[in-house]
C-alpha cells in the first residue's frame, strides 16, 4: 500500500509482501476492511509509542521551551513520508467506508492524548481542549507538504508558531 495506495491492497499482494500463504490472510483477517483497519491501528500504535517518548521526556523537564517541543515533534513527523501518505489514504477511505471509522477515531484520540500531555508539559492550561485542533493543524500542514511542498509553510516553523501561540495564550479554547 505504501507505494500503490489502497487500490493496490489485495489479499494476494499482501500475502506476497508478507511472505505467507494466501490462505493465512483469511485466517487472521475477515477481509480487506479488517486488514486496512488493523494496518492503520498498528501504524498508529507505533507512532504513538514514538510520540509518547517525546511527551514523557518533555513532561520530565522543569521548564519546557515551546521551540524545543516543536523541534522534537518535527523530527518525528518528518520520518517516513510513505507511511504518512498511507495513513492519510486510510483516513480518506474511512470517510467513504464506515467499517474503518472506529479505527480512524481511535487514531485521532491516541494522537490527541499524546499532544495534550505535551501541551501540558509546556504550560498550556486545559491542553485536552486544544489537542484536537493541534492534531488537525499538524495533519493539514503535513498533507500540504506532501501534496504541494512549494506552497507549504515549513513544518518546523508551523509547529513552533503553534506551540508558541498556544503557550502565550494566543488561542483561548471555547467554553
Amino acid at each position: 500500500m505504501r507505494s500503490g495506495g489502497i487500490a493496490a491492497v489485495t489479499s494476494r499482494a499482501v500475502a506476497k509482501e508478507a511472505g505467507v500463504p494466501l490462505g493465512s490472510l483469511s485466517y487472521y483477517f475477515d477481509g480487506k476492511d479488517d486488514l486496512l483497519e488493523q494496518a492503520l491501528l498498528l501504524h498508529v500504535d507505533e507512532e504513538v509509542t514514538r510520540l509518547r517518548a517525546i511527551s514523557d521526556a518533555l513532561a520530565a523537564e522543569d521548564d519546557v521551551d515551546p521551540g524545543f517541543a516543536a523541534q522534537a515533534f518535527t523530527e518525528v513527523l518528518r520520518e517516513g513520508d510513505l507511511a504518512t501518505i498511507a495513513q492519510f489514504e486510510l483516513y480518506l477511505e474511512a470517510g467513504r467506508n464506515p467499517a474503518l471509522r472506529a479505527a480512524a477515531a481511535r487514531c485521532f484520540a491516541a494522537y490527541e492524548e499524546v499532544v495534550a500531555a505535551t501541551l501540558g508539559a509546556i504550560g498550556m492550561p486545559s491542553p485536552e481542549r486544544v489537542a484536537p485542533l493541534f492534531v488537525a493543524f499538524a495533519d493539514g500542514l503535513g498533507l500540504r507538504q506532501l501534496a504541494a511542498p512549494e506552497t507549504a509553510q515549513s513544518l518546523d516553523e508551523g509547529l513552533l508558531q503553534l506551540f508558541a501561540g498556544l503557550t502565550a495564550g494566543a488561542v483561548t479554547p471555547p467554553r
